[in-house]
């Protein structure tokens, strides 16, 4: 029972901590923060990679009305650049539409 009652104090002290408008001090060493920031940056672009969709040489070219070899020459013009996923190359759509904007 005392182990109880240490771990509801403990609850009960983290809830007071937790209280807005309460200030703490967290002491952190630098490598647990440099993981911390790496596991966060990773799974941002994680998120980010899943949220962009990707076009097909051939569903880009049906899209914008143009030949595949066209695309190939926009490509090595810096006009839009493809991504390379293993050994097949894609076009993000967000590309497509700041090319439609611009």
């Amino acid at each position: 029972m005392n182990k109880k009652n240490n771990q509801s104090a403990a609850t009960l002290n983290l809830n007071t901590l937790l209280r807005p408008n309460c200030q703490i001090t967290v002491a952190v060493s630098l490598d647990d923060l440099r993981q911390l920031m790496r596991e966060t940056l990773q799974e941002q672009q994680k998120n980010a990679k899943q949220k962009e969709e990707y076009l097909s040489r051939k569903e880009t070219a049906r899209l914008l009305s143009v030949t595949v070899a066209t695309l190939y020459n926009w490509g090595r013009t810096g006009n839009l650049k493809p991504v390379k996923i293993g050994h097949k190359l894609f076009y993000r759509r967000s590309d497509l539409q700041r090319l439609f904007n611009e």
